[in-house]
């Protein structure tokens, strides 16, 4: 923020010379003088501050036409719209999205794109280097909100561009998109932040209507998640009741959850489906399971997206009759959460020919975590210092009660001394408790820094299944600015506990 300004160019800090002098207080030097009015210096005049105001309804719409240009600039700038046009953003696509069946049918060239994470900027990269969406389709394959911060500007984007090309965009649901995860990650913290409940409660009505697969030219089935033993057919997927709240079990839970199992457990793995004891819930899947699912619904691959990848993309589990991956895996957040350091990807699917394009991480304003303000994020900074500097004047007073009895050791009564020095002992103690305690405080603001949005998730993250010294090891592997496998796998390893889903509420 600026500071006050004058006509006469900035604020100018008092004369010192103007006040009387206090007694026994020297003056103030010349550099400190210097350094006051200077400070008006240091203000950062080449950060832009975001719009004050809300988009105007006239500016967002033309008539009834979106000027979804006008949104994309406004939205870069961490400008907002109004929460009468949010909603009517949702109610419109919300009646396109209904209309659609539960497998989407999609012909020719496309862009696949896969999780986004509330990475905005990073949205942009992909329109970037996709092309224009008025030139070639889009599919999003799930889970464009939570662990960024800027998830809202994701989905509005991605809704006016909905509405504005309904036949050029298309949204299948993620595990993410649901009320479950956006309240234990940080969606919801971040509508009520930015805009109300009214707003967050549009958006999940949005969320229950998106279609849950993309089926492209016959031969790609496109999910978020996978598959699981509860459907066997892409029949079956069209006869599940997608608009509700994900259940913790069953094909809609498959289709958000499942996970294909690492390529190296095939021959080890007995059983097509396993419990995913990463996820909490659904199943993981063998080579064996996907290659009977594509046999019997004469598919060619399962293109899924749902979990982050070093590289951005993952081909799984080669067909021997065709060597074809019968999985591959996209994840189009570059630098997931701020700390994982990957490559992201999308794949472009061209006159049958598939293109994996990568991209690295674009630039981004910075937010604290779960949108703490500033001050509120500085208090164990300050009440470590401050409980500091108590306890150290009592360890004087301490000494001066010493100097005190010393000298008056003829009048005072030996137990009266006793209970003095035991007195002032409680209270040394008990201001050394407020220390310890700001300072875990301090530590744990500070941590949150480093794992950026690996902290976001409540209630705090636990990791009583992990020595201290292996979590050292982990974060400052996390902090290094190396792209590393080493450094992705730490941020993994420190994230896994968020990977599951959360218990339901009672």
């Amino acid at each position: 923020s600026s500071s006050p300004s004058t006509k006469g160019g900035g604020a100018q800090a008092p004369s010192l010379g103007s006040h009387r002098k206090r007694p026994g207080r020297a003056r103030r030097p010349a550099a400190m003088a210097e350094a006051l009015t200077s400070v008006p210096d240091r203000i950062d005049n080449g950060v832009t501050p975001p719009p004050l105001h809300p988009l105007g309804h006239n500016d967002l719409y033309k008539g009834a036409k979106i000027q979804h240009e006008v949104l994309r600039q406004h939205l870069l700038k961490e400008g907002k719209v109004t929460e009468d046009d949010a909603c009517r953003l949702c109610k419109d696509a919300m009646a396109t999205f209904r209309s659609e069946p539960n497998i989407v049918k999609l012909e020719g060239n496309l862009n696949i794109v896969g999780d986004i994470h509330g990475q905005y900027y990073d949205l942009m990269k992909v329109f970037e280097i996709g092309g224009k969406i008025e030139e070639v389709p889009y599919l999003f394959l799930g889970d464009y909100v939570d662990r960024g911060t800027f998830s809202c500007e994701v989905v509005l984007y991605l809704l006016a561009l909905k509405v504005t090309y309904p036949k050029k965009i298309f949204c299948i649901r993620g595990n993410h998109e649901c009320r479950a995860l956006t309240r234990t990650f940080n969606f919801k913290n971040e509508c009520l932040h930015k805009y109300s409940m009214r707003v967050y409660d549009a958006f999940m009505d949005v969320f229950d209507t998106l279609p849950l697969c993309a089926l492209l030219d016959s031969k790609f089935l496109c999910c978020h998640g996978g598959i699981g033993p509860s459907f066997h057919t892409l029949d079956d997927i069209n006869r599940i009741d997608r608009f509700s709240e994900p259940p913790e079990a069953g094909p809609m839970c498959d289709l958000l959850w499942a996970d294909p199992t690492p390529d190296e457990d095939d021959d080890s793995q007995a059983k097509p489906f396993t419990p995913n004891t990463t996820r909490g819930c659904s199943y993981m899947f063998n080579s064996k399971a996907a290659l009977r699912f594509l046999k019997d619904n004469q598919l060619l691959s399962i293109v899924r997206a749902h979990e982050a990848q070093k590289e951005g993309f993952k081909m799984h589990k080669k067909d021997p009759e065709n060597d074809f991956p019968a999985v591959i895996t996209l994840f189009s957040a570059p630098n997931y959460c701020d700390v994982y350091k990957n490559k992201a990807a999308i794949l472009k699917y061209q006159n049958t020919l598939i293109n994996i394009r990568q991209f690295k991480q674009t630039a981004h304003p910075y937010c604290l975590p779960n949108f703490m303000n500033v001050f509120t994020w500085s208090l164990p900074f300050v009440g470590e210092k401050m409980s500091q500097f108590l306890s150290d004047a009592l360890l004087m007073a301490d000494l001066d009660a010493d100097y005190d009895d010393e000298s008056s050791a003829a009048k005072v009564r030996e137990d009266e001394k006793d209970k003095r020095r035991k007195e002032i002992k409680a209270k040394v103690k008990a201001m050394a408790k407020f220390v310890k305690t700001y300072e875990q405080s301090r530590i744990e603001n500070e941590e949150m820094i480093h794992l950026g949005g690996l902290a976001d998730r409540k209630p705090p993250a636990t990791h009583n299944n992990m020595s201290q010294d292996t979590r050292a090891k982990l974060m400052h592997l996390v902090q290094t600015d190396e792209e590393t496998d080493e450094a992705f796998m730490a941020a993994r390893q420190l994230d896994m506990q968020n990977e599951k889903r959360p218990a339901s509420k009672k």
